[in-house]
């Protein structure tokens, strides 16, 4: 009797258990730790679809037809691999880049003043400035072109105000250059320019020089203002 009274209880285990199993596996009963693992993955898969994917819209041509922008990432290895251009659902241009990125950051911005967007990637930010990849918008073509001119060029700035494409060298301390640009008759040519030098003579002062340089009727002018000499601290 006691046989059969164990028998019946570990029947009664087995059965319970096989159920337990079967309701886990078709409800996903995430309170398994086994389960919460893979739901999780799950999870973490579908995000990841969507975190290396990015878009922009903007207004371009005469007729100010909205496009939409969409970039392709691998958030993976930071590879930015395509950029597809739509115009509402239909694919109206596609460039294949497959350059690493530093971080996933994205504009539009006018940089040769036409009053176009253009599609802009930040390459990369250091001491010295940051570059980015530039492709201009044209009305001719109607589509992105790659800027070889402006683009992976570090210290890259905008003067929107004086409306100058601004090309920032810097040696260091010592040495500082900004030379203001703009397209003239869709040539990007030099407009003017100052250059800072700092040095320390062997007395311990200090010297700043500074020359500006002006483009004008085609000539350079070149000014350089008065060695200012202080007192080092």
């Amino acid at each position: 009797m006691k046989t059969n009274i164990i028998y019946f209880l570990v029947v009664l285990l087995l059965a319970s258990c096989n159920h337990s199993q079967e309701t886990s596996l078709a409800q996903t009963n995430i309170s398994d730790p086994e389960n919460k693992v893979f739901v999780k993955e799950i999870l973490n898969h579908d995000q990841s679809k969507h975190l290396g994917f990015d878009s922009l819209n903007g207004y371009f041509g005469k007729e100010k037809k909205q496009l939409s922008i969409k970039f392709n990432c691998d958030t993976a290895n930071y590879t930015l691999s395509s950029i597809i251009v739509y115009e509402g659902e239909k694919v109206i241009q596609k460039i294949n880049v497959n350059k690493e990125v530093s971080t996933f950051d994205f504009s539009l911005t006018d940089w040769n003043f036409d009053g176009y967007p253009d599609i802009t990637v930040l390459d990369n930010c250091g001491s010295g400035g940051c570059a980015y990849w530039i492709w201009n918008y044209s009305p001719a073509q109607a589509k992105f072109i790659y800027n070889k001119e402006l683009s992976e060029k570090l210290g890259l700035e905008l003067d929107t105000l004086g409306k100058f494409i601004i090309f920032h060298y810097r040696e260091g301390f010592s040495n500082e250059i900004w030379d203001s640009m703009q397209y003239v008759n869709n040539k990007l040519s030099f407009i003017k320019g100052v250059q800072r030098e700092r040095w320390t003579d062997n007395s311990g002062k200090s010297w700043v020089k500074r020359t500006s340089t002006r483009k004008i009727n085609n000539n350079l002018e070149i000014n350089i203002d008065s060695a200012i000499v202080t007192n080092s601290p």
